[in-house]
């Protein structure tokens, strides 16, 4: 405030503001004794709206500074007279722009996290340089994991791009579903091709939401074709199948298979309805060509009529069309999505099965599923990584033995394997530790008990692994460590407030959790 020239009695009114706020909190329908609030003032305050709008100016000239030391390069708008833009401000919204620089983007942490230091910090920072030609390949390996699903490895995270193409594909679906609706009928007079009848097309000049939809959901042979093969033509009578183009005898159209008959045709364009007639309760064929035809020729219409044959045709059922993906017949944007994905995917791996089943809190089983993935940051995974240089610092910090990899740290360490001989003396079972993660989570379970129990007791598993995980991040942030013994008795605690609150059927306290935590997993 003193930097936008408020005057001294103006800026102690307003820290008297801030200092002298207290609250009191209402106690079975009694306020207690008032407290003073640490950090501004209260929630709705009208004095609000006035501080932010200071801060809000305050960052304003922050970017408006960096952009006249050099520090920050802003989005260029215009060509003879260039206007360079680097914050837009609305109401509460705040829209940071600049060029993908390296630079810039140290600039606006700097300023976002540390406004009162006038140079960017770089240590501890991972920063990636994003242009033009390099922003498609930003980080594809993780998005691709991100976007499986559950079960096959991922966290269930949607393609946007493969979702729009979906909800896209609702529009086919209501030209073949809904053909005689005003909306079906708009389009085809729209965007129907002129020179032949049946097809819609696409040039130029149409709307981008009709090209969109053109090229994601109508476009032969191009990336529509995920629309097709969830596509199954029911033949009734024929009304509203095309003849030659649409694949009623097979996958293939008539016209691939036969390319030379269907040249001489002077029926292209007809469906099967209007390719012959009922005789007496019976169909007819009636194909008309452009000239006579040769033996040759005449023999390829025997193997056609053999072919067209097979498929019998009934008197008065429309023509109707199927959704394979649901058991209903009915599109839907979920199976449409999977069918999109589902190529992607590799097949199930029952581990992910374990890791989502869990009476865990979301944060561990997210964790576990980084574990099994290996994902965690650990020292071998930021020495892969570059985020540190040296094989010396890739050092476990608990045992300063080895090369600190996910598999050490959590089962391998002398520290984490002292640990776990606790967890199983406690238990009462006697193991041999296998030398992965993966491997011990997958064999953790005791055989007497049934698939409902061993649930309950791989949460035990869980939380070991996230206790030796928080001892060893509190050893390498904070420098202190604790004793294992009390090590040990964190995990008791935190496993028996998870299936206190989480499992289903877990009603034993903690004494009892303690002194026989299997008879407690066989109760439930």
């Amino acid at each position: 405030m003193r930097r936008m020239n408020f005057c001294d009695k103006w800026i102690r009114w307003i820290d008297g503001c801030l200092s002298s706020a207290s609250v009191s909190v209402l106690v079975n329908g009694s306020p207690s004794e008032e407290f003073g609030l640490e950090r501004g003032i209260r929630q709705g305050d009208p004095l609000a709206p006035f501080l932010f709008l200071i801060v809000a100016e305050g960052l304003n000239g922050l970017v408006r500074r960096a952009l006249e030391l050099g520090k920050l390069v802003g989005f260029q708008v215009g060509t003879r007279e260039v206007v360079e833009v680097a914050i837009l401000q609305f109401a509460d919204d705040t829209l940071l722009i600049a060029e993908a620089t390296l630079q810039n983007v140290l600039t606006m942490k700097c300023i976002l996290r540390h406004p009162n230091r006038r140079q960017p910090e770089t240590g501890n920072l991972v920063a990636t340089h994003l242009d033009k030609d390099e922003k498609e390949t930003f980080n594809l390996e993780a998005k691709d994991i991100i976007r499986r699903p559950r079960e096959v490895g991922g966290l269930g995270v949607k393609n946007w791009e493969g979702f729009n193409k979906a909800l896209l594909g609702k529009w086919r679906w209501r030209f073949l579903a809904k053909s005689n609706d005003m909306c079906s009928k708009v389009i085809w007079a729209r965007y129907g091709n002129r020179a032949e009848e049946g097809v819609l097309d696409v040039n130029p000049r149409d709307s981008i939401w009709w090209r969109d939809l053109y090229k994601e959901c109508f476009e032969p042979g191009g990336e529509a074709c995920w629309f097709d093969s969830g596509l199954k033509h029911i033949v009734g009578c024929g009304n509203l199948t095309r003849f030659w183009k649409q694949g009623w005898c097979g996958e293939t159209p008539l016209k691939t298979r036969f390319r030379k008959l269907f040249h001489l045709s002077i029926q292209k364009n007809k469906s099967i309805l209007e390719m012959g007639e009922w005789r007496n309760g019976s169909w007819s064929w009636s194909f008309k060509w452009r000239r006579s035809l040769s033996l040759r020729e005449r023999n390829m219409v025997d193997e056609l009529c053999n072919v067209v044959n097979g498929i019998p045709l009934r008197r008065n059922v429309m023509d109707s069309w199927v959704w394979k993906e649901e058991q209903e017949g009915r599109y839907t944007v979920q199976s449409a999505y999977s069918l999109i994905q589902a190529p992607s995917w590799d097949a199930s791996d029952p581990i992910f099965q374990l890791v989502w089943s869990s009476a865990a809190p979301s944060n561990v089983c997210i964790f576990i599923w980084k574990l099994v993935q290996d994902r965690l940051p650990t020292r071998l995974n930021l020495l892969k990584r570059n985020v540190i240089h040296s094989a010396a610092e890739a050092c476990c910090p608990l045992c300063l033995q080895e090369e600190e990899s996910t598999d050490h740290s959590l089962v391998g360490c002398p520290v984490a394997a002292g640990v776990w001989a606790s967890f199983y003396r406690w238990m009462g079972v006697s193991t041999a530790l296998p030398g992965g993660c993966k491997d011990h989570l997958q064999q953790h379970m005791i055989l007497t008990l049934n698939d409902k129990q061993n649930a309950v007791f791989r949460v035990t598993w869980y939380a070991v692994a996230w206790t030796i995980w928080l001892y060893r991040n509190n050893v390498i942030f904070s420098g202190r460590g604790i004793q294992d013994g009390s090590l040990f008795e964190g995990d008791q605690l935190r496993a028996w407030q998870w299936l206190s609150g989480r499992a289903k059927g877990f009603n034993c306290s903690i004494y009892e959790w303690l002194m026989q935590p299997v008879l407690c997993i066989e109760s439930v």
